[in-house]
């Protein structure tokens, strides 16, 4: 784990027990030291992204000022009252699967993902996407499963992570979990994660307004609705109006 970080006026040092990497300002490229114990850095507006040792180790720099101050990797999973909400992996495909498929008539006319013709190679190529996202700072998905880890319910995730910080957070519950509250808590749980832990100060959730079930997560969750979009999401080749709800991490 990164121990230390250094604002220095020819870059910025950061340290691991004895070693080192320095980077210039200007493209957070790294110079010098061989082999050093990080492996990538890239910068995403006002965040740094940092690969140290393994893909599966990262951890977010906030490039604010004086505050370059946060070195901790970026968890990999965290918990609610009821759920395990954590990083999607391989061996998910099996249960991402089987929901999707139960759960093609209820999602359908909103996530188009989830299609009639759903297959298997759907799902290894979304978990590829995902961990691509993941590595890159674009985005970032979660299964949620029961507390004791035994039962998948759905996904969950923040995208479209933008300069701002500003994301968009997105949910989806399997047919034969709905109705127990879990979008909501799962959404109150990431919204958490995604201002104590990536730095957000605002956090966006958009639904069509039909869309009736996703617009009662959102309120439950305790977003603010802001407007309607006009003809902000195209599904199925229709426009739709969208509710936008927001949340912040400062209230004022």
């Amino acid at each position: 784990m990164i121990t230390r970080l250094i604002p220095a006026k020819h870059g910025l040092i950061l340290r691991e027990g004895g070693r080192q990497a320095t980077y210039l300002p200007s493209v957070w490229q790294q110079i010098a030291e061989p082999g050093s114990f990080v492996r990538e850095l890239r910068r995403r507006g006002r965040l740094l992204l940092v690969e140290a040792g393994s893909p599966d180790t990262s951890h977010v720099l906030h490039d604010r000022g004086i505050q370059l101050n946060l070195s901790k990797p970026i968890p990999l999973s965290f918990n609610s009252t009821r759920l395990q909400i954590r990083r999607y992996r391989r061996e998910d495909e099996d249960f991402l699967y089987a929901a999707a498929r139960e759960s093609i008539r209820e999602m359908f006319p909103f996530l188009p993902w989830c299609h009639p013709d759903y297959d298997r190679d759907d799902t290894a190529g979304w978990l590829d996407m995902a961990e691509t996202n993941w590595r890159d700072g674009a985005a970032y998905s979660f299964a949620i499963f029961s507390e004791d880890g035994s039962h998948f319910h759905g996904g969950c995730g923040l995208n479209k992570v933008d300069d701002h910080p500003v994301a968009n957070l997105g949910y989806w519950i399997r047919t034969s979990s709905t109705g127990q509250g879990l979008a909501t808590e799962a959404t109150i749980a990431l919204a958490a994660f995604g201002f104590a832990e990536l730095g957000l100060q605002r956090i966006e959730i958009i639904m069509s307004t039909e869309n009736i079930a996703s617009r009662k997560v959102a309120i439950g969750a305790g977003a603010l609705e802001e407007g309607i979009l006009r003809q902000r999401l195209l599904l199925h080749g229709r426009p739709h109006d969208a509710y936008l709800y927001s949340l912040v991490k400062d209230k004022r």
